[in-house]
């Protein structure tokens, strides 16, 4: 039996694109001119934490920590209003139930806005509270395997026993250093460009798709290559 991890936004939830679109408009707001493209090519897959720091590195703003409070709660309140599902998610978490193997959310977002996103998305209902991990909770976020390696720790697996499923380059880095199995997702919106997915592929992932219906098909000649169906 394999454990799935899942990254929340941009595999379960189709939040990058007007994530950007709505941070781009919130830095600007405080004289920070970043348009949402610059947004998607620094910061997509990594946590708040490096977001700012990098802000304060490469782009050369430091926000305090009330100011950084302020932008996120702006940002989760757009997303909670707006976020939708990935077309087709809800077959490929049917599949795995079908499948009966454990699963669970690995985000380098912050627990209010994964279950925040989820709720709204209506995919909550999916995953137990306890299975829903948050970058928060370990020392560093994505690339960092510690979220992965944290999850399987929980479930009782070891790495070569998860599988893990992610939309961006950070989240592949950090599945490939966990020594995890990876499916590459390239189903959402800001996912289309092919430097975008130029830059995931140079990690090496697994398995790529561009479709929920053909994660549900690849996932399971995976886990009959394996042997585990």
């Amino acid at each position: 039996m394999k454990l799935i991890i899942l990254d929340c936004d941009g595999v379960l939830v189709d939040s990058e694109m007007p994530g950007n679109i709505k941070f781009a408009q919130l830095l600007s707001d405080r004289g920070v001119h970043i348009d949402e493209d610059t947004c998607h090519k620094e910061f997509t897959g990594l946590s708040v934490k490096s977001i700012y720091k990098l802000l304060n590195d490469k782009f050369h703003k430091a926000f305090s920590a009330s100011e950084i409070d302020d932008i996120e709660n702006h940002l989760e309140q757009e997303l909670f209003l707006n976020v939708q599902p990935i077309p087709g998610v809800e077959n490929l978490l049917q599949a795995i139930k079908n499948f009966n193997l454990p699963f669970c959310v690995a985000s380098n977002s912050n627990p209010e806005r994964i279950r925040g996103s989820l709720r709204t998305a209506g995919l909550l209902s999916y995953f137990a509270d306890e299975h829903i991990f948050s970058s928060t909770i370990v020392a560093n976020g994505k690339p960092a395997p510690d979220i992965f390696l944290h999850a399987a720790n929980v479930f009782n697996y070891l790495p070569e026993n998860c599988l893990v499923i992610e939309d961006s380059n950070f989240g592949i880095q950090a599945a490939n250093a966990a020594a995890m199995d990876s499916i590459a997702f390239f189903g959402g919106q800001h996912a289309q460009q092919d430097w975008y997915k130029d830059r995931v592929l140079e990690q090496n992932p697994t398995i790529t798709c561009d479709t929920m219906t053909d994660v549900v098909n690849k996932l399971q000649y995976w886990l009959e290559k394996n042997y585990i169906l």
